[in-house]
């Protein structure tokens, strides 16, 4: 499937008769109306776009598949790109004693503690979830396409001037 994830891509796509299947993700697409009532969408998933009730309407009615992003979660059920360095630290407060848990990452794990953590009770907290690690998944791996990536997962036992550290950074470059 062609993904779409930025305008201009999608203007040039509704411009030559919006061929299927596709996957436009995380857009808005409120100025296409226009566009989009023109066009059938068979086996097209629109993916947390923004867009009018009608036009998500007709294209459901034409075979498209609109699931938006879930408004009752803190995160954002479909992503087009990962996380920047600065937005899960959003909101820190290095002059609080708890000001960590002012920060963006902190609320999401707090909300994912208070829901249940990884047994949800609610299947829309679920599929919520999965939706997002699905979209963060498809954002890495276009990320890290024709690259070698190694991944080293773990605590912070191993001090960083530990010779075997050294060693095995210098490795990795």
């Amino acid at each position: 499937m062609k993904e779409i994830d930025n305008l201009p891509e999608f203007e040039e796509w509704i411009k030559n008769n919006a061929l299927p299947p596709s996957v436009i993700q995380d857009l808005d697409l409120e100025t296409f109306e226009s566009e989009i009532i023109n066009h059938k969408f068979k086996e097209c998933l629109f993916l947390g776009c923004d867009q009018y009730n009608n036009i998500a309407g007709h294209i459901a009615r034409n075979g498209g598949v609109v699931i938006p992003d879930f408004d009752n979660y803190l995160f954002k059920t479909h992503r087009k790109s990962l996380y920047t360095p600065k937005e899960p630290f959003k909101g820190f407060n290095m002059d609080k004693s708890e000001g960590y848990k002012l920060t963006y990452d902190y609320k999401i794990y707090d909300e994912y503690v208070n829901t249940g953590m990884e047994n949800p009770p609610s299947i829309l907290t679920s599929l919520a979830r999965r939706l997002h690690d699905h979209s963060i998944t498809d954002a890495l791996e276009e990320e890290i396409s024709d690259r070698k990536v190694v991944a080293i997962m773990g605590g912070h036992s191993m001090e960083r001037g530990n010779q075997y550290y050294l060693v095995s950074a210098r490795k990795l470059q």
